[in-house]
């Protein structure tokens, strides 16, 4: 028994040696494996970091592109990021505000036609001014509702009075001014886009004075209705201000007497 120990003692310690290298041996190769994977992930992510900023330069390339084959080559190009931004901005549609208030001014002709008492054409100056607001109805459709005062005026007008026969006339001379207070509506159509037409509809009241027509002045007060058409052009982006150019038919009642004018005139509109 006493010769056996050493030898089982040895067998023992060779044996924990053995376990005991090959655990070191292990511990080190899978901490280079670890070290290996991580290292490929990192290579990877650098990769596709690279591979992500080539791919948002090359859509910014081309962003710009497309909006310079539109129109917008004006803009230089410091950093891709910022002019695709700066001309997309530009390239979008022009914003409506959904309500806003405006001012207008007006002048132009008007000649009139009278129908009961005589008949004449003559041609005179209209000026007008205007405050209203507009609400914007879809993409293509804005409502605009105003208040309007106008003058208009004729001088050394020309009338053929007749009898109710027409077999007999004479011919008078003289002036005719004429003031109204109107309420208008109008639509705006395609207003996405800079030119824009228009319809509208009016009515109010008049004060008409005529001089030199007989010994005494007269002066009458009576209603007046209209009929507008025409078109506004934009001349800022935003619509701001817009160039306006239209036609007005007018029908008034002045006591008895029936006239009817029409004039075509030129403003502008300014949105607030």
């Amino acid at each position: 028994m006493i010769k056996c120990l050493p030898s089982a003692s040895v067998f023992v310690v060779k044996r924990i040696s053995l376990f005991l290298l090959f655990g070191i041996s292990f511990g080190r190769t899978y901490a280079v494996g670890q070290d290996d994977v991580v290292t490929k992930l990192i290579e990877a992510n650098t990769i596709l970091t690279e591979a992500n900023v080539t791919l948002s330069d090359a859509n910014a390339k081309l962003m710009a592109s497309l909006l310079a084959a539109q129109g917008g080559q004006g803009v230089s190009i410091k950093d891709d990021a910022t002019a695709t931004s700066a001309k997309a901005e530009s390239a979008e549609p022009r914003a409506i505000q959904t309500f806003a208030i405006y001012m207008a001014g007006r002048f132009g002709w008007i000649t009139p036609t009278w129908y009961e008492g005589g008949e004449y054409s003559h041609w005179g100056n209209a000026i007008a001014g205007a405050v209203g607001a507009r609400l914007k109805v879809s993409n293509n459709l804005v409502l605009r509702a105003e208040g309007e005062y106008s003058v208009f005026w004729f001088e050394n007008l020309g009338v053929a009075v007749c009898n109710s026969s027409g077999t007999f006339c004479h011919s008078q001379s003289g002036d005719q001014g004429v003031e109204t207070i109107m309420g208008n509506l109008y639509l705006d159509l395609l207003t996405s886009y800079k030119l824009k037409p228009y319809i509208g509809a009016g009515c109010g009241y008049m004060d008409s004075k005529i001089t030199s027509f007989w010994v005494d002045d007269r002066r009458d007060y009576g209603n007046i209705y209209g009929l507008y058409t025409g078109v506004g052009f934009n001349l800022s982006k935003r619509g701001g201000a817009t160039v306006d150019l239209g036609m007005r038919y007018l029908s008034m009642r002045i006591q008895e007497a029936h006239a009817e004018f029409i004039s075509f005139n030129a403003g502008v509109r300014f949105t607030f």
